[in-house]
């Protein structure tokens, strides 16, 4: 984690902005692997491991690790700064969530990485994200929310840009940081283990806010929509692409039922319409266009070459994305948002 987002933030627990990074161990561009960060009214701490800030709030939080944590380096903790106990929690949303997650980093039946990886997804993932990055403005600062293992994150990695990537399980940003630490990058990267209920960031903080097929995950969709709004500055953007109510998606849930490509623990609203998106945005200010993809299910799009997965997607999303009779038939949704020059939300 960059010492330099700590400015950013504010306490998981109590929303204070009142933090102080107390970093062990420092590299030389500042970037820094062990160490905590403090908060000055609610007296939480939250422990940096392996250039990892995890900062959730207390009900969320993976008391085994801050419990070694502190013990390894309680000699080193101000004086009056102590352990905190464990709280005792019931089976939320989020937590079903974690555990999902946390299991889908690494699992002997199918990784998140390779899920990435499906053929269907390496096409798709190529054609939108080849489209959002034309408009990232240089030195823009993007967060991305529910970033899992940066399969988001990456695709702008080779930009001179600042990326905060954020996830509730701490296993898939373990993975995130692998990635980052193989290699150099032109983007300055941090990552970060947190709510997407709740983002921990000030108001107005991001030009970009990314959510790749996060909204169907959540309780609580246009809450997180109001906290997309929140963080991000005056013209600033949301980017987003979400599973589509339709019939294609009927026809693939019947597919994935038969031969699963794929495993997925969603949340309340697992499929979603764009009359939704609209109504969980409403009354914000930001202007929300959304786009209907995928025509075809990817069990079909697997069946033709992989050379051609990413043609056969841009020619039937171009053909039947215009027929008004069909334009709402495909299995997604791509959203890009702008926010309004106004007061904050």
């Amino acid at each position: 984690m960059h010492a330099d987002i700590v400015p950013l933030l504010v306490c998981p627990d109590c929303g204070s902005a009142s933090l102080t990074l107390v970093p062990f161990h420092v590299s030389k561009g500042g970037d820094v692997e062990e160490g905590f960060v403090s908060c000055g009214q609610c007296l939480r701490w939250y422990p940096i491991e392996g250039w990892a800030l995890e900062f959730l709030p207390q009900h969320l939080a993976y008391w085994d690790n801050r419990l070694a944590f502190y013990k390894k380096y309680k000699r080193r903790f101000p004086s009056g700064v102590m352990a905190h106990k464990k709280m005792s929690r019931s089976l939320t949303p989020q937590q079903e969530q974690q555990q999902y997650f946390d299991w889908y980093a690494e699992n002997d039946t199918q990784k998140y990485s390779a899920y990435a990886d499906t053929p269907f997804w390496k096409a798709m993932d190529s054609i939108i994200f080849r489209t959002w990055r034309k408009k990232i403005p240089r030195a823009a600062r993007l967060i991305d929310v529910g970033c899992a293992q940066g399969r988001s994150a990456f695709q702008f990695s080779h930009s001179p840009i600042t990326i905060v990537g954020f996830d509730i399980s701490k296993k898939m940003i373990g993975e995130a940081i692998k990635r980052y630490k193989r290699r150099r990058y032109r983007a300055r990267m941090s990552y970060l283990v947190a709510d997407a209920t709740n983002f921990p960031f000030r108001d107005s903080s991001f030009d970009v806010v990314l959510l790749y097929g996060v909204l169907h995950h959540v309780a609580n969709p246009a809450g997180v929509c109001r906290e997309i709004v929140r963080v991000a500055t005056s013209g600033g953007m949301y980017f987003g692409l979400e599973n589509h109510t339709s019939l294609v998606r009927k026809i693939f849930d019947i597919m994935q039922r038969v031969s699963p490509l794929w495993y997925e623990k969603a949340g309340s609203n697992p499929i979603m319409s764009e009359a939704d998106i609209q109504a969980w945005f409403r009354g914000l200010p930001i202007n929300i266009e959304t786009k209907i993809r995928a025509f075809i299910p990817p069990h079909m799009v697997n069946l033709t070459p992989r050379a051609l997965h990413r043609e056969l997607l841009n020619i039937t999303d171009t053909y039947f994305g215009n027929q008004p009779l069909v334009r709402r038939l495909g299995g997604l949704i791509e959203i890009v948002g702008t926010r309004h020059a106004t007061a904050p939300v």
